[in-house]
């Protein structure tokens, strides 16, 4: 289909041609009243055939079997128009006179005028079917569809410096038809309304760079993460109280909370145990549509701003654990929802987007006290409050990380400010676990205690996960569960689950009472049972297993079912995965859902739950964030390593997932892989595991060459080198090597030519595993000579970002081996820096200090702790005659 970028390109140059060619026409007449046969607009035809040359380039419609009739009209309209023009330059030159100073030739040049006259007159009735036509598409161009469309592209397009200069050069060649005398005032207004939508893009544009300098990564992570297992069960706090309940509940406290949302003010405070359901209770309740409708009563006639954030203490990202990362996930979600109210929440900002006009690759930075003073705004400005009004959602108030400068009391304060200077217009519904602190300062009217409304719910999860409790033996059990739980369901989801599985292992009845009789009512003195319960067979591997799934935390990806399926293999044989004739090439999609299956049952037997699988994903999680800390506490810890010996926890991950990639022929997602590439190259670097000849990596390596994700294929083609590379978050950060543009970058869906790679040796670059890129230079001497090869390398080592700024020294090294092994620094590098609009030749140390100027013009966190490094290296490349006389402006 034709984007709207390139729709409203063509429909500025047909409106253009339209004016022009009128214009040209009507100077014909004229010619007969010239003595020079030439108008006086026109005294040139080669200043006419320029102009109609340019214009008859832009009327270029590609075609596509997939546009739509509206786009195919416009094609057509454009199409007409080139053939116009060629026959109105055709015309122009029968009737000029070839010598503008006889007078001879301009009275045989009006001759010819009259001669051609009712060629003339068709040209003009086809110009007019052209303007008609025009108009009709006019219509479709300002149609919502197209400027939802244009919408879209614009606003998707970050960084592509060229189409929002392309959108631009659009905009002012419409500015310039609504001036356009030749076509008809409708038409005209059309242009005008055209304009308008595009006037509207550019401010939608102007609000994605502020909602982008606002989001950060995994900002709703810890929302999708939280369990709605047993969400269903929270149905009764929005059930008339009149209609009673079967279960014949408690719900004294029920009709506060709904009549809080439809008509009250302040804070509402929900509280509760550890693993009593506090947080599925807040998704449960951002979720459900009854909350919207009553919040809706409370706003009336304003319009209701809904915003959420779920403290995580667990997270990677201060951000999820912190006030900066509240303030700016409500900040987010509020201007995103009302983005009209931008412009006073940020008014320095938005000032600075229409200096900055087009330079989109420009980066706004917003801090901390910017963003708090942003909200303050909003909050304080009392204008609003008549046409606007806000509700917060902040589970987990107890997950926020103190710190020396902020700790609850200051958190607390915070959230109170917010509903104090607006009580009318500001309202908070905030969970914590029943710490003194929150339960002190918040109203005792204004709160339940979760617990101590959850023991017919509990009832309820235990009937409907528990096929024995339904039936009479099963009632007393179920009653047992539900009163030992003490209003913790966490604790009756373990127990479910282990006495589940009990049954399906053919206990007696009776031996699941008896279990149950042995179970700690706490939470971590049951975490510590179910550990120590663990058969001695199956605790090394459990050991082993947990020890994993808490080191790939730090690399934020989750080990599949398929992989932990090999973990028998690899206590057998922890070279199995590297072996040349492996066993489990190419297994079938039934062998594979066995092997998960089986899996599965033994993850439960020796994990005794603590470990579940994400059915979805088919990958093992942790069940619980509380299980995490358990699992995190340096007791246990230290228990893991007591029985860990042998081959390290980096290996065993490495082996498994090696593994699963050599026993599947497809499947694997591109950024899948490439996470998994990078993680397991820098754990296994950082670990310090392998050692010459490098036998995994070149493994590894082998295996990615099978996926056909090794080779960066030579092209006079910009492309954009990417590497996924894993930071500490969820979201990738793409390094990216610009190759020398010999055409334009983009293909004809407008997307960067993209080439992945994940061949070991760029990625060891990037990592700085400096033995290995040293092991396979000096084994591969045609490696030095190959300029585009080593370009790719250059890049990849002079790459830094946070994660790998303790590696500096390693990377640096790869640069300067590569300097001993002949690599001149003044050797032409045919690449430049990320998003550099250099488009010339860089040498090896021209590189290096571009990358440098970028590295230290970054955010980059304790950059001035890495000038030593890098002033070590200037010295290196200058001993190796690098040219001194460099110099370079930032525009």
């Amino acid at each position: 289909m034709l984007d709207p970028l390139s729709a409203i390109g063509l429909a500025s140059a047909i409106v253009q041609f339209v004016d022009f060619g009128a214009e040209i026409i009507q100077g014909a007449r004229e010619v007969y009243g010239s003595m020079s046969g030439a108008t006086e607009r026109n005294r040139s035809l080669e200043v006419v055939v320029s102009q109609m040359s340019n214009l008859i380039s832009k009327l270029s419609a590609q075609g596509d079997s997939q546009q739509s009739e509206d786009e195919k009209a416009l094609g057509r309209v454009a199409d007409e128009c080139k053939i116009l023009a060629k026959q109105i330059l055709d015309l122009l030159e029968k009737i000029k006179a070839k010598d503008p100073n006889s007078t001879l030739q301009a009275v045989w040049a009006a001759l010819k005028n009259q001669k051609y006259r009712r060629e003339r007159q068709e040209l003009e009735g086809r110009l007019e079917s052209c303007r008609n036509h025009l108009e009709f598409q006019l219509n479709y161009l300002t149609s919502i569809e197209t400027k939802s469309s244009l919408d879209a592209l614009l606003t998707s397009a970050e960084g592509l410096t060229e189409k929002f200069e392309l959108f631009q050069k659009h905009v002012e060649q419409l500015r310039c038809g609504i001036r356009v005398t030749s076509i008809s005032p409708e038409a005209q207004e059309q242009v005008r309304k055209l304009l308008q939508l595009s006037d509207e893009v550019l401010q939608s544009i102007k609000q994605q760079r502020v909602l982008n300098s606002l989001a950060y990564s995994d900002m709703e992570t810890r929302f999708e993460e939280v369990s709605e297992e047993h969400s269903k069960t929270f149905e009764w706090i929005f059930e008339d109280t009149a209609q009673g309940d079967c279960l014949e509940r408690d719900v004294s406290n029920q009709e506060p909370f709904v009549h809080w949302l439809s008509a009250g003010k302040g804070i509402f405070h929900i509280s509760g145990k550890l693993g009593s359901g506090k947080s599925t209770l807040m998704k449960f309740l951002c979720n459900h549509p009854r909350t919207e409708t009553e919040l809706r009563h409370w706003a009336g006639d304003r319009k209701l701003i809904f915003a959420k954030f779920f403290f995580w203490r667990g997270a990677k990202t201060k951000e999820q654990k912190s006030p900066s990362g509240l303030v700016r996930s409500l900040l987010y979600e509020a201007l995103r929802a009302c983005s009209e109210l931008i412009p006073v929440a940020l008014p320095d900002l938005w000032a600075q987007l229409d200096s900055l006009a087009w330079q989109v690759d420009t980066k706004l930075d917003l801090g901390k006290l910017q963003t708090r003073a942003a909200i303050f705004r909003l909050i304080n400005h009392r204008n609003l409050y008549r046409e606007h009004c806000f509700c917060f959602f902040i589970d987990g108030l107890d997950e926020f990380e103190k710190t020396p400068q902020d700790g609850y009391g200051d958190l607390i304060q915070l959230l109170k400010s917010w509903s104090d200077v607006a009580p009318e217009a500001v309202k908070l519904c905030v969970s914590s676990r029943e710490d003194l602190v929150f339960m002190d300062s918040f109203s005792q009217e204004r709160r339940f205690r979760l617990q101590d409304l959850t023991k017919k719910d509990m009832q309820r999860y235990v009937w409907d996960k528990l096929p024995v409790a339904a039936d009479g033996k099963g009632e007393e059990l179920a009653r047992k569960i539900t009163e030992r739980a003490d209003g913790i369901f966490l604790w009756v989801a373990l127990v479910v689950k282990a006495i589940r599985d009990q049954v399906d292992e053919g206990y007696e009845l009776s031996d699941v009472e008896e279990e149950l009789g042995r179970l700690p009512s706490e939470l971590h003195e049951l975490f510590e049972y179910l550990l120590e319960s663990i058969s001695s067979a199956g605790r090394k591997r459990a050991h082993r297993t947990f020890a994993m799934i808490l080191k790939l935390r730090g690399y934020e990806f989750d080990l599949s079912l398929l992989a932990y399926s090999f973990l028998e293999d690899y206590e057998r044989n922890p070279a199995f995965a590297m072996e040349t004739l492996f066993p489990f090439s190419d297994m079938d999609a039934t062998t594979r859902r066995s092997r998960e299956d089986f899996a599965r049952k033994r993850l439960y037997r020796d994990c005794r739950r603590l470990l579940e699988v994400d059915e979805d994903n088919r990958t093992i999680t942790v069940t619980h964030r509380s299980i995490l800390e358990f699992l995190e506490s340096h007791a246990v810890k230290d228990e893991m390593k007591c029985n860990l010996d042998g081959p390290s926890t980096e290996d065993a991950i490495s082996q498994l997932f090696l593994a699963e990639m050599r026993s599947k022929t497809e499947g694997f997602k591109e950024v899948f892989l490439g996470q998994v590439v990078c993680a397991l190259i820098d754990m296994r670097n950082r670990s310090n595991i392998d050692q010459e000849p490098f036998r995994f990596l070149e493994v590894l390596n082998s295996t990615m060459t099978r996926y056909q994700w090794t080779e960066v294929p030579r092209s006079n083609r910009q492309l954009i080198l990417s590497i996924p590379w894993q930071r500490t978050t969820r979201q990738l950060a793409f390094l990216t090597a610009t190759f020398r543009a010999l055409e334009y970058p983009f293909d004809k869906h407008g997307q960067l030519n993209d080439v992945v790679t994940l061949s070991t040796l760029h990625v060891a670059s990037v990592c700085g595993v400096y033995e290995y890129v040293a092991w396979k230079i000096e084994h591969d001497p045609t490696l030095i000579k190959n300029t585009f090869e080593i370009g790719i390398i250059v890049c990849c080592a002079t790459y830094v970002d946070d994660c790998l700024k303790d590696l500096l020294g390693k990377k640096m090294k790869i640069l300067e081996f590569m300097l001993t092994q002949g690599l001149s620094a003044n050797a032409i590098i045919h690449t430049c820096a990320t998003n550099s609009n250099f488009n010339g030749e860089l040498s090896f140390w021209q590189h290096f200090i571009l990358r440098l100027a970028k590295i230290f013009d970054s955010k980059l966190d304790e950059v001035d702790r890495l000038k030593r490094e890098f002033g070590e290296m200037i010295e290196k490349f200058l001993e190796y005659d690098a040219d001194p006389y460099l110099w370079m402006s930032k525009p």
